[in-house]
């Protein structure tokens, strides 16, 4: 493989949260020194990461993952790890437990100590508001991720956002925040789950769209890429990746996974609507209990997923399409308000 293959990984959890595992329960301290002996045991498959924090018990074991990474992306380090950025916030899942005026105040001196720090993992989540059983589940996710907004909206920072089955409601909140005098400095839609015309209605806020990116992953988005060996297939074209995915799907079907097919076809329909420059590869998975193989093999299947979806526009293989997100993810960790908008 080629001397340059490096992955990106735009969206991962130390041990709790998204793919992660269960829900857990106890505050804990947010304190953290910024640096330590957390690492990200990734390289050198990685360059560019991003862990996210989901509620106050895990913000001290995401800070002890960075590193002296300024906004220009520039590294004060030994090279021994890939460059981690990170984030701080209250994932839906936890609010009922998690977001009061005290977490707030956490969380607003968190990252007044980590200034390069995003806020995030936060969101909106229709399926575990029902779950919940409390009445008032989605107006307190709601309440939290308005909260949560404004603070990243008044420190100009990065945002992380999980939504499932709440598209609406996000574009609404979006459409406000769109007319705010100051934004978020950028917002990765993480694993994106919404309807093409929902991805184009957001992008073409007039102020917000421009610092919107959509975020996939094997995880959430590609389940049919389950036991699909990617890697074996990294360089190909992209027209023989989507051939070799049809029949995998073909075989997964005649083994009873019928859903595998109509899968490929919504995440292909999705992922048409987002520009090549804005699309975000994740592993949403655990940087602490993951092997680095297995986040590889993972980050590798989203590259295949996404080349085989788009065969028929840019034609690029699974190795281009990591080579365009690490781009894309520079573009959206060290995205400057200041100047010109991505276009």
């Amino acid at each position: 493989m080629d001397s340059t293959f490096t992955l990106s990984d735009a969206h991962c959890h130390v041990n709790g949260g998204g793919s992660c595992s269960g829900r857990g329960s106890g505050r804990g301290s947010g304190r953290g020194s910024g640096r330590g002996s957390g690492r990200v045991d990734s390289s050198p498959f990685f360059t560019w990461q991003l862990v996210v924090g989901t509620r106050p018990s895990d913000w001290g074991k995401v800070a002890a993952f960075g590193m002296d990474v300024d906004v220009d992306g520039n590294v004060d380090d030994d090279g021994a790890a890939s460059p981690a950025f990170l984030a701080f916030g209250v994932h839906p899942w936890y609010v009922e437990e998690h977001f009061d005026e005290s977490s707030m105040v956490e969380l607003n001196a968190m990252l007044e100590r980590h200034p390069d720090a995003g806020v995030g993992e936060i969101g909106l989540d229709r399926v575990s508001a029902r779950r919940s059983g409390a009445s008032n589940a989605r107006e307190l996710q709601r309440r939290a991720f308005d909260a949560q907004l404004s603070l990243a909206c008044r420190l100009q920072r990065r945002v992380s956002v999980h939504c499932v089955r709440e598209h609406g409601t996000l574009h609404e909140k979006l459409k406000l925040a769109d007319l705010n005098p100051v934004m978020p400095r950028a917002i990765n839609l993480h694993s994106w789950s919404g309807s093409p015309d929902a991805a184009r209605a957001l992008l073409k806020l007039p102020r917000l769209g421009c610092r919107l990116f959509f975020g996939a992953s094997a995880a959430v988005n590609a389940p049919f890429m389950k036991h699909f060996d990617a890697e074996a297939l990294f360089n190909i074209p992209a027209s023989d990746v989507e051939k070799r995915l049809r029949e995998h799907l073909q075989r997964q079907q005649k083994e009873g996974e019928e859903r595998a097919q109509k899968c490929f076809d919504k995440f292909a329909s999705r992922i048409a609507a987002v520009p090549a420059n804005r699309l975000l590869l994740e592993t949403d998975l655990c940087v602490v209990e993951t092997p680095a193989l297995v986040r590889k093999k993972s980050a590798m299947r989203i590259a295949a997923a996404v080349a085989a979806a788009r065969a028929n526009r840019e034609g690029w293989s699974a190795f281009q399409w990591t080579r365009q997100a690490k781009e894309n993810i520079e573009s959206f960790l060290t995205f400057d308000p200041a100047a010109d908008a991505i276009v």
